[in-house]
């Protein structure tokens, strides 16, 4: 069947099968108010779950509840209970969570090497899609070298515990701030997805060129629409 995906900007993305689509970590503070207008287009009706993998601003925003067709709020540990209550129905996940979700969805939440979780999601014929959230490599230019090996020692555990399912989809950090992006081909070399897409971009969409390859899908404007044909 075939399977659609739209990176709408920075960390925002649809994944829409069916009459069913997934929608990751909306955010309008980033890119502004063309978000919605680009997410609103590419849940085109359809009955949605919004999951969000933690509560930093570029990764959730409370104007998610004026989007129409959400039929659940996927919620990480760190959402304020202030604003959980202004989004209904919900869930709150914790870290290494399993859940059911409607539409024969499964999930499962992995640790994130900042705030939250990562998500897997299954879909009712078996096809797995990754949203890495903000699991990544910050180790940063100038940081203290345990730092640093302490970093890469959390993160390489945690992609070690993720490869052992199988990925189709995997939206894994490319951040422009850093000059490994965060670990984006070590964790494709991990990961092994069929498909993978750069995510954490700012909006910012030219350095993202050097990436592409097979199997690598790398947008040219902003809410691009990717087409794929494999199980969900």
């Amino acid at each position: 069947m075939p399977v659609e995906v739209y990176l709408i900007c920075h960390s925002t993305a649809v994944v829409a099968c069916g009459e069913m689509t997934l929608l990751f970590d909306y955010s309008e503070k980033v890119c502004g108010r063309a978000v919605r207008e680009l997410t609103v287009r590419a849940l085109s009706g359809r009955s949605t779950v919004a999951l969000f993998s933690h509560a930093h601003g570029d990764h959730f925003d409370i104007a998610v509840r004026t989007l129409p067709g959400v039929e659940l709020f996927v919620l990480p540990p760190d959402v304020p209970e202030s604003e959980e209550k202004l989004l209904t129905p919900s869930i709150k996940v914790k870290v290494r969570d399993e859940r059911e979700l409607p539409g024969g969805l499964s999930l499962k939440t992995y640790p994130s090497t900042d705030e939250g979780v990562a998500y897997l999601i299954e879909g009712p014929n078996g096809g797995r899609v990754f949203f890495a959230g903000d699991l990544a490599l910050w180790a940063w230019p100038g940081d203290e070298e345990e730092d640093i090996r302490k970093a890469i020692e959390e993160w390489k555990s945690i992609l070690k515990e993720v490869s052992k399912e199988l990925v189709d989809v995997a939206f894994l950090v490319a951040d422009p701030r850093l000059p490994h992006l965060g670990g984006f081909e070590e964790a494709l070399d991990a990961l092994k997805p069929r498909h993978a897409f750069p995510i954490h971009n700012f909006g910012n969409l030219e350095y993202l060129k050097r990436l592409w390859r097979e199997g690598v899908h790398v947008p040219t404007s902003l809410g691009e629409k990717f087409r794929l044909i494999l199980p969900f």
